[in-house]
């Protein structure tokens, strides 16, 4: 006795004791011999006897989802704080506001669903604000400037029945860059002693960008959640690259 589903998954079934009534009114009992295999969809029920003669119920039995505890969607919203890598320290200092919201949703095909390390895998969105004080150090000024940008990319999450899990997301997209400092002549070059000098003009454009993250998720609660972590985000410009490291600290919610 066993059952099987369109994929061809099988769980042997093992016959149980049934009482003299049980018996008279004509019923069979089985149990199963692996529980965990038995996912939500379609089985059939077949019977083959030692001839290797086999009898089929198709559809027999349609086991649903469980959802109680199954939040596949999150909403995010984090407060960052940048410091630039060295390299980009020639100009970049530390942001007066940054910002991001990010919404994540969990994969949810039936072979990932099977598989407890991969139970928290998705895909996310997110769309962040930063606002920097650019210093040149080569050409003495002082200007502001705004990045956004929007990235889609994975993220992971560590499936252990605990409240403090670890987070990593990685994410690719566009930024728009832009400077807002009237005091300062937009066809001003900013020299570099490296070589990748450019002008002030430049900082408005549409770049590549991205974003790579870790992150402490600790949940008190089922369906709210706060994370602790540090990304790892850069803007590909045509003529120069920046880095930023930026520790963060956020909450979510689950639905």
């Amino acid at each position: 006795y066993r059952l099987e589903n369109v994929e061809g998954d099988v769980i042997f079934l093992v016959e149980t004791e049934l009482t003299e009534e049980e018996i008279q009114m004509g019923f069979s009992g089985f149990t199963l011999s692996n529980v965990d295999a038995l996912s939500p969809g379609v089985w059939d029920f077949v019977m083959t006897n030692p001839g290797g003669k086999e009898a089929r119920i198709d559809k027999a039995i349609s086991i649903l989802e469980f959802l109680e505890e199954d939040w596949p969607s999150s909403v995010q919203i984090n407060w960052n704080a940048s410091i630039p890598d060295a390299g980009s320290n020639r100009y970049q200092g530390s942001s007066l506001l940054a910002g991001s919201i990010c919404f994540s949703n969990d994969f949810r095909g039936k072979r990932i669903r099977r598989n407890p390390w991969l139970k928290h895998l998705g895909w996310d969105l997110k769309l962040s604000f930063t606002r920097m004080k650019m210093v040149s150090k080569e050409t003495p000024v002082t200007v502001l400037s705004d990045l956004y940008s929007l990235t889609a990319g994975l993220y992971y999450g560590t499936p252990f029945d605990f409240p403090i899990n670890i987070v990593a997301c990685m994410g690719w997209g566009l930024g728009y860059s832009r400077y807002h400092s009237p005091d300062v002549d937009r066809d001003l070059l900013l020299i570099s002693s490296v070589g990748d000098d450019f002008y002030l003009k430049d900082l408005d454009s549409m770049d590549p960008v991205f974003r790579t993250s870790a992150a402490l998720r600790i949940s008190p609660f089922k369906r709210f959640y706060f994370d602790l972590g540090c990304q790892l985000s850069g803007t590909l410009f045509l003529n120069r690259n920046t880095l930023v490291l930026e520790p963060f600290a956020g909450g979510g919610f689950r639905w």
